[in-house]
């Protein structure tokens, strides 16, 4: 059953919520495009880092599937890895929780373990409104300052706007996304044969050479906790 609360009531999950909100809306087609990513591609969410003897997890990833059919293998200077930081923008126009420099760790992370291209991606979730039209949402682009100060690194901006009284999932809107800055390529490092093994071996088992032809084909994988395991959505 789910919360009758909005994503920015509930701290401890919001970033999760709204991150698999973000990827279920624009997942498909807008992120893919800004991000230069064709078709035929993988989406993991929350990707576990155990697979390649390293601790926690990515976000979100972004895996071409072009050479899949010759190869059956992944190469991570075309793969692209995403931070997700979420904070709320309340009634006053302020952002709670921006928490300007909590990506730096993450995201030095993610460039050792020699992903092609790495993006923060902030999230904000502004108060729910009473009607459909937002006001709020005209402001947040405007007073969002924050900067990714780390070389290569792009940034990119989306917001996601409720309604009072109705789920995330039944209602509002999603502005943007919206790129601030561009993501440069990253060199590979002594880790990255060990995350290519991983992802190579994860798609491996959703995959087959038909299945991969099709020019539009997507393959969508999540993480579930519980049952410790993806499962494709």
């Amino acid at each position: 059953m789910k919360s009758s609360k909005h994503f920015y009531e509930e701290p401890q999950t919001r970033e999760d919520n709204l991150a698999d909100l973000v990827i279920d809306h624009l997942g498909d087609m807008q992120l893919p495009e800004i991000f230069g990513i064709k078709r035929p591609f993988g989406i993991i969410v929350r990707l576990q880092k155990h697979l390649y003897r390293r601790n926690g997890d990515v976000d979100i990833v972004f895996v071409p599937l072009s050479n899949w059919i010759e190869t059956q293998s992944i190469d991570i200077s075309c793969c692209m890895a995403v931070e997700v930081k979420s904070c709320h923008f309340d009634e006053s126009g302020k952002f709670k929780s921006l928490k300007p420099d909590k990506h730096k760790k993450p995201i030095e992370r993610l460039i050792e373990e020699g992903w092609g291209r790495i993006f923060l991606c902030d999230i904000i979730e502004s108060i729910a409104a009473e009607g459909w039209f937002h006001n709020l949402g005209f402001m947040i682009r405007d007073e969002f300052k924050k900067q990714v100060d780390i070389p290569g690194c792009g940034h990119i901006m989306t917001s996601v706007h409720p309604v009072a009284g109705r789920g995330e999932d039944l209602s509002g809107s999603i502005g943007g996304p919206e790129i601030l800055s561009k993501a440069e390529p990253f060199k590979r490092t002594s880790l990255s044969d060990f995350v290519e093994e991983a992802l190579s071996a994860l798609f491996g088992g959703f995959i087959d050479r038909d299945r991969v032809k099709s020019v539009d084909w997507i393959i969508r994988l999540k993480w579930n906790p519980d049952k410790r395991e993806y499962f494709e959505f």
